[in-house]
């Protein structure tokens, strides 16, 4: 197996500071954004109207200017004229981000707090609706669907949309729909971005910084595609074992295990209590996948799931250990630093999970 040119764009919202410079050289766990807040709903305010104003007299009367931050309550634009005194009040906290001098009205871009974001969350859409679970395949909204980003309040499903009193269900979270489950008439939405840190994830070398969007790392390594995976991200120190893992083995803290067979349950959580990283075998019986993510589990989309790390199957759920030119591969990068992702998509737009060794076959191996 041969080293290649590796290309990864780290993704980060708009409110995110980008840390490192075009040209600059960082490893896996350097920090190349970090996240301050992330973007809400766009409210819009009818401030003229409010101000009894025509619209293009607006910018004269703001109180408060694009790029502002505001809480529920400040004034953003006021009008007092002998006697009559008026104030438009912004009905969220957020950023002031445009202002229409043809419609008149300022429009308030919510602000998510980086502490509501907790978890994957499951939201029985049915039974809020008072619908049967099937009834959610119609009731879901139009852009709605497994994959979609969607903002804390955003409707996710509604009924009688046509009538005063309608009922809707909307997202809690600024996140990603992970599951629109018809049989039980649930949508789960996990957070976008679950930490505040946005890493490297591979070695290399910064190649494009792109404000609002993104940072391009660019590296040479080698790309192990595994058959299915659980979790997201980790980088550590590669370990090898031969045969399977077991409990009570000497295991160091940050570590990437690379076990050639297999690893039950009990092993699994030995593991992430000495603190290990992550893990890639060679197998994974059925009966411990579900011990990790339960009978209830969507396996055909997984990288959310609450799991002690992440986890790369090389060869599938039926005893067969680790190929011997993989693990031959994995062999000589023992005691470098790797990155594992277990996020994989069975369905349309496939996804494997991955292992990424990351210098040339001899440099670092033990």
């Amino acid at each position: 197996m041969k080293a290649e040119s590796l290309t990864y764009f780290r993704q980060i919202p708009a409110a995110a500071r980008i840390l490192v410079r075009s040209g600059e050289r960082v490893e896996p766990d350097t920090v190349v954004a970090k996240i301050e807040a992330l973007p809400g709903r766009m409210g819009k305010v009818d401030a003229a109207s409010t101000l009894g104003i025509h619209p293009t007299d607006l910018p004269t009367r703001l109180i408060k200017k694009v790029g502002d931050h505001v809480k529920t309550g400040d004034t953003l634009a006021a009008r007092a004229e002998f006697f009559d005194r008026r104030a438009v009040r912004s009905p969220v906290s957020g950023v002031v981000s445009a202002v229409s001098r043809t419609l008149g009205n300022v429009y308030i871009r919510e602000i998510v707090d980086l502490g509501e974001l907790t978890g994957p969350v499951t939201i029985e859409a049915a039974k809020q609706l008072g619908v049967v679970p099937g009834e959610l395949r119609y009731a879901k909204a139009e852009d709605i669907r497994e994959g979609s980003l969607v903002a804390k309040g955003q409707v996710l499903a509604a009924i009688d949309r046509n009538l005063p009193r309608h009922k809707t269900v909307r997202s809690p979270l600024y996140g990603r729909v992970k599951e629109i489950d018809l049989e039980r008439g649930t949508i789960t939405i996990v957070p976008a971005f679950p930490s505040p840190d946005v890493k490297a994830y591979i070695r290399g070398r910064v190649t494009a910084v792109m404000p609002d969007k993104g940072v391009e790392v660019q590296g040479r390594g080698i790309r192990l595609e595994g058959l299915w995976g659980l979790g997201g991200e980790a980088f550590g120190r590669l370990r090898v074992i031969c045969g399977d893992l077991h409990p009570g083995m000497d295991l160091e803290p940050g570590s990437i295990l690379a076990v050639r067979g297999t690893a039950s349950h009990e092993a699994l959580m030995a593991a992430a209590a000495a603190g290990v990283a992550g893990t890639i075998m060679g197998y994974m019986p059925s009966e411990t996948v579900l011990s990790l993510v339960g009978e209830h589990a969507n396996l055909g989309i997984t990288g959310d799931e609450d799991v002690p790390f992440p986890i790369v199957v090389m060869e599938g759920f039926h005893p067969c250990p680790i190929r011997e030119e993989v693990f031959s591969a994995l062999a000589k990068f023992e005691g470098d630093t790797v990155s594992i992702r277990g996020v994989t998509h069975i369905r349309a737009g496939v996804i494997r999970p991955e292992v990424i060794l990351h210098s040339t076959p001899g440099e670092g191996a033990s």
